[in-house]
């Protein structure tokens, strides 16, 4: 099973994405998690032909947790205006490495994306791109830390650059330092809030708090 259904509706697909899945194909035979949830919508609802199922927002392969979904052109028009004005809020969890002296706090970075990976640079870099995250430690024990990330810009790979670049990388993430190679890194998206596109209430949907 590659993910579990979270909210369905018309216009909505939200689902709990495994690990070690892609979230869209990188034209690589891999299994990816629109293939699976448009397999999914077509056999729950007999659709015949395609499926209309974009993702609003992606994880990297290693990252489990929430994934939204458009089903309608409507829907994905609206959600990706909300991205645009920074209306959809993301929470994570990240298990990291070490303790951290300030128990909560932001990081600002000026991150480039690299071949595969994103790297830390100068903010007068050509290219760079402002990354900034809140976060704050909610479990210690073990030479690790439980961190809640509040994710206030989308970088690719940001979450796991800035935590590498200051000695705390996710458990498992070796690409930025971690002492262990795992393809399940610890990282988790456990919460999303956002307009729904057609009722025009806030949606809230979580998971569970743990890692």
């Amino acid at each position: 099973k590659y993910f579990s259904v979270i909210y369905l509706d018309n216009h909505l697909l939200v689902v709990n994405k495994n690990a070690d899945l892609l979230t869209q194909s990188d034209n690589s035979n891999s299994k990816n998690l629109q293939d699976e949830a448009k397999k999914y919508i077509k056999v729950k609802f007999d659709k015949k032909g395609d499926v209309f199922l974009h993702p609003i927002h992606r994880l990297d392969k290693a990252v489990s947790g929430i994934v939204i979904f458009a089903r309608t052109s409507k829907a994905l028009t609206r959600l990706n205006q909300e991205i645009r004005d920074k209306k959809i809020k993301k929470k994570y969890l990240a298990l990291v490495e070490n303790y951290f002296d300030e128990k909560k706090g932001s990081l600002k970075n000026f991150l480039i994306h690299g071949s595969f990976r994103a790297n830390v640079v100068k903010e007068n870099d050509k290219k760079a791109k402002e990354a900034v995250l809140l976060y704050e430690v909610i479990k210690e024990e073990k030479g690790q830390s439980l961190l809640e990330i509040d994710l206030i810009t989308g970088r690719y790979h940001q979450i796991r650059a800035q935590l590498g670049y200051i000695n705390h990388p996710i458990v498992g993430d070796s690409k930025y330092g971690s002492q262990t190679s795992l393809k399940k890194i610890k990282l988790k998206c456990y919460l999303v809030e956002f307009m729904h596109p057609t009722l025009k209430k806030i949606i809230i949907l979580k998971l569970e708090k743990k890692i």
